[in-house]
């Protein structure tokens, strides 16, 4: 059965990802803090929820079908192909409308590429750099509890990375490699993440540990206040368990949505799917262009936003059929 609910969430997700990205907008309209540390610690989940469902589609069909690099091959090349697209397009912007005041440098730029993931799209780059590894690990029979505590493992990692790296003297054997964080020579934040959650994906995939609607609630309600807790940090351990049972509450309403609507055809799910890929992949442009006409931080100025990411994304995925490049930006 299709896993149709994954592509309404990618979509509802994301919205998410505008919303993080829109600088002040929850501080300016919400004056309550308890929501907003609540909408900060439910629009966080976009990027792991991103990780274990796109995790979850690939290695499901590898645990069935067989671990052959043929399989990450095509993955990887259309990851890598939307990634570098992406880039230039958004390099291109920023040199366009950045040059002139000199904050822009091919090199810095090329770099970051290969190093820091570009802005939004560390989330492929992450993946470009984790998926090989755990495909790898499995491939040759690590045993899957064993990825499974080397991806938490790369989480604590980076809990521990970024509090000492980030202190003006570092303690002794964190400032040989405090350069990493303050220069921002590597994305390790990047990195650490994917691992933990594209791990958890992978042990799902392998043996599906999803379980009763209660215990799930139990999860999330946890995994909510913990977060909030923390702060609505991302990197919060909470985060672990408010993103597990977000994926496990949109894989068990796949039958819900299936069965809801049979008139909706396969086509009308991947372009959703596809839509919310360009959403992605152009919100941060069009945030830049907004905000040069209207704050993005009012109601107003968000709201269009949206409303011009969604509008962009459903053209670009209408008109792809008819210009082949287009095909490759989705």
């Amino acid at each position: 059965m299709p896993i149709y609910s994954f592509d309404i969430a990618k979509y509802i997700l994301s919205i998410f990802v505008i919303t993080i990205h829109s600088f002040g907008f929850i501080e300016n309209n919400i004056e309550n803090e308890l929501a907003r540390r609540f909408i900060y610690t439910l629009i966080n989940t976009a990027v792991p929820v991103f990780f274990l469902m796109s995790g979850y589609l690939f290695f499901s069909k590898c645990e069935v079908k067989g671990y052959h690099w043929r399989y990450l091959g095509k993955f990887m090349s259309r990851l890598l192909v939307l990634y570098c697209l992406w880039y230039v397009i958004l390099y291109t912007s920023d040199w366009v409308s950045l040059r002139v005041a000199g904050c822009v440098s091919w090199q810095d730029k090329l770099y970051n590429l290969l190093f820091g993931g570009g802005a939004h799209l560390w989330y492929i780059w992450s993946m470009l750099y984790v998926m090989p590894v755990l495909f790898a690990l499995r491939k040759w029979k690590c045993n899957i509890g064993v990825i499974l505590i080397l991806g938490i493992s790369a989480f604590c990692f980076f809990r521990l990375f970024s509090h000492y790296c980030s202190m003006e003297n570092p303690p002794y054997g964190w400032n040989m490699i405090a350069p990493l964080w303050t220069g921002r020579l590597f994305n390790v934040h990047g990195i650490c993440n994917a691992f933990a959650f594209l791990s958890i994906s992978l042990v799902v995939a392998n043996k599906p540990v999803l379980f009763s609607h209660s215990i799930l609630t139990i999860l999330f309600v946890l995994g909510i206040i913990g977060t909030m807790f923390e702060n609505c940090n991302a990197l919060s351990f909470s985060m672990l368990l408010l993103s597990y049972s977000m994926f496990c509450f949109i894989f068990l309403s796949n039958s819900l949505i299936c069965n809801w609507d049979k008139s909706l055809k396969a086509d009308f799910y991947l372009s959703i799917r596809n839509q919310s890929t360009v959403i992605y992949f152009i919100h941060m442009l069009l945030i830049h262009i907004i905000s040069l006409v209207i704050p993005i931080s009012t109601v107003i100025g968000y709201l269009i936003c949206v409303a011009m990411c969604m509008l962009m994304a459903y053209v670009i995925v209408i008109l792809k059929n008819k210009f082949i490049f287009l095909k490759y930006l989705v």
